[in-house]
């Protein structure tokens, strides 16, 4: 339901109703595992949501392009996809620009992503209130 979207990216709400739009639950499944100390990264893409598992075994400093090692689903419980299953998916659904799509982000980059969304909802919404709202936030976040 569109008019709910706002509540489906709050995490009181998520958590309390089970449901959330699906790039939030991908930031906190991401955010969780970061916080075991597990490098596991959202992905953007536009119609699957996806979070890697990123890894270098050289390097302290991760590449989010190419040390993911593997990708999970958190909606189909946690379902896991080797990069190379990854990649022929986004180069069926996106010939042309697919290789993009499978790298992973910065949390930053991930919420920037979800601010815009929530800031089109309330443009579509005639909120000026609440768009005013998320640009002072994605101002103060440096996500703008």
């Amino acid at each position: 339901d569109p008019a709910s979207l706002p509540d489906c990216v709050c995490l009181n709400a998520m958590l309390n109703s089970g449901n959330g739009y699906p790039d939030a639950f991908a930031l906190l499944y991401a955010g969780i595992a970061q916080r075991l100390g597990i490098p596991v990264y959202g992905v953007q893409v536009p119609d699957s949501v996806f979070v890697a598992y990123v890894y270098s075994e050289v390097s302290q400093t991760l590449d989010l392009r190419n040390d993911i090692k593997f990708y999970l689903n958190p909606f189909a419980a946690g379902a896991f996809f080797k990069v190379k299953h990854i990649k022929e998916l986004l180069k069926k659904r996106h010939p042309d620009d697919g290789e993009r799509y499978s790298e992973a982000c910065t949390n930053a980059e991930f919420i920037r992503k979800m601010l815009v969304i929530i800031k089109d909802h309330y443009l579509l919404k005639n909120r000026p209130d609440k768009v005013d709202d998320i640009n002072v936030l994605m101002k103060a976040l440096k996500v703008d």
